[in-house]
């Protein structure tokens, strides 16, 4: 896939356009900036006469099932009075054909929704493609090829030589035992294996069944959205590196909330796998009103400097608006400062006395909240006792005092002071108001270029510095 384009469709107001060129793609954004719109439109486009036949009784039909289909159709628009632009590399949904495709589609709602393993069930409520073109896939030979996987990649991904998986039934219900922890063959897994343990078989499943059902003379589509989730860190780290590693020549689309996951995959495509070449990793953002993919690649501050003689007052203060939206949206997302909000109630939650971003950072010294508990965690197992409760709260001041938000709040509260007087979109060039003024221009350029430098100046930091 190398494009894919929104209009009208749920979140997305505007146009929204993403263009992986065939590359694979990893997206963060918060709750409420966009995701799951994006993961309904990969759905609906690849998927649309599944959801329409999964919404309509098959026995409506004629006018009236094509007036349910509309209705159905309807609920995917942002606006009811204007049609829905969806296509993927220029082929519009309501015209695209999935025979030629091979996309499967998993969301964590595939994986957590379950109470057993089943592996039938676990692929049926996902969305694989040429699934209707296999009337009787599910056999004994495929169940036993896919729980030999199952346990060949548990012990060598996921360390886990003491679990194995059985098939109980012909639709591959599965029972799981643990030999180390005397646990018996059991298919009432939540009362004996924790959550994570649960979801690395069931992603397992999964993704062993897409090497099976894939045809090899087509381009192949894997979208994952938020499929990390209940997962301890060791168990999330094997997974990114099992995805990675089974998934070779698959175009990957990766969804995800959760800021601390997107950091520490880059790292991992970045230095374990060493495929940075291949990903495009970008940050969904609500900006200016309108959502974006943030990549790094938007006008700096340096950018408008250079540009300043040539734009007028209005596009000046447009842009240094926008701006100063992207740098604290990147700001909050630093820690997950909460879900989606607007600029002003962003600031005025970082700018409260009890805000934190934990990071810290001393001089040249820049420490993130896994290295705290890195230090922690070795304060705790040396074997050393002897005023470890003093030791551990002297970690965290230490930390504390040298919090990286600490030090940007003066300029936040004169940029969130300027917000309201000179880069409010109402405040200049607007019933009869005098355009934004060259001062406040010259201080606007001042005070982002600040935030800017700082938030550069850690950005650079090791998030995972326990791999």
């Amino acid at each position: 896939m190398d494009s894919l384009l929104l209009h009208n469709f749920k979140a997305f107001k505007g146009n929204f356009t993403l263009k992986p060129n065939g590359d694979n793609v990893l997206i963060y954004g918060e709750n409420g900036a966009g995701k799951s719109s994006l993961f309904e439109g990969f759905k609906l486009f690849y998927f649309r006469e599944r959801l329409l036949r999964e919404s309509i009784a098959p026995n409506i039909v004629g006018q009236a099932r094509i007036d349910e289909e509309r209705q159905v159709l309807d609920e995917y628009k942002y606006d009811d009075n204007e049609s829905i632009t969806l296509n993927v590399d220029g082929v519009n949904f309501d015209s695209h054909s999935i025979v030629s495709d091979n996309v499967f589609l998993i969301n964590y709602k595939n994986i957590a929704q379950l109470d057993v393993v089943c592996i039938e069930d676990l692929i049926n409520n996902a969305y694989f493609s040429h699934i209707d073109n296999y009337a009787n896939w599910i056999s004994e030979d495929f169940i036993n090829l896919i729980i030999d996987c199952v346990n060949e990649d548990l012990v060598e991904c996921f360390w886990m030589a003491d679990v194995k998986v059985h098939s109980v039934d012909i639709h591959g219900k599965c029972s799981v035992e643990n030999s180390q922890n005397k646990i018996p063959k059991s298919i009432e897994l939540y009362k004996f294996f924790n959550e994570s343990i649960i979801h690395v078989i069931k992603f397992i499943i999964l993704i062993e069944s897409i090497g099976y059902f894939k045809e090899s003379n087509h381009n192949t589509i894997l979208v994952l959205d938020d499929c990390f989730n209940s997962l301890d860190m060791p168990n999330r780290i094997f997974m990114m590196k099992f995805l990675l590693k089974k998934t070779s020549g698959i175009q990957k689309i990766v969804l995800t909330h959760n800021i601390g996951f997107y950091n520490l995959f880059i790292h991992i495509i970045q230095n374990v796998a060493k495929q940075e070449n291949d990903w495009k990793f970008y940050q969904l953002a609500k900006i200016v009103g309108e959502r974006k993919l943030l990549d790094g690649s938007e006008e700096t501050t340096s950018d408008i400097k250079q540009n300043i003689g040539n734009d007028s007052a209005a596009t000046i203060g447009n842009k240094l608006r926008r701006r100063f939206e992207i740098l604290v949206y990147k700001l909050s997302s630093m820690n997950n400062i909460g879900e989606l909000q607007e600029t002003k109630d962003l600031l005025d939650k970082m700018c409260s006395p009890n805000a934190h971003i934990y990071l810290s950072k001393q001089g040249d010294v820049v420490k993130d909240i896994y290295t705290l508990v890195d230090e922690i965690y070795s304060n705790v197992t040396n074997g050393n006792e002897f005023k470890l409760a003093k030791r551990l709260k002297e970690k965290i001041e230490n930390f504390r005092n040298h919090d990286f938000l600490s030090q940007l709040k003066p300029s936040l509260e004169d940029l969130r002071l300027l917000q309201k007087v000179a880069l409010h979109p109402t405040s200049h060039g607007y019933q009869g108001l005098p355009p934004i003024a060259e001062n406040e221009i010259d201080i606007s350029l001042v005070l982002l270029e600040k935030l800017e430098n700082a938030i550069k100046s850690v950005s650079s930091r090791e998030d995972v510095s326990s791999i």
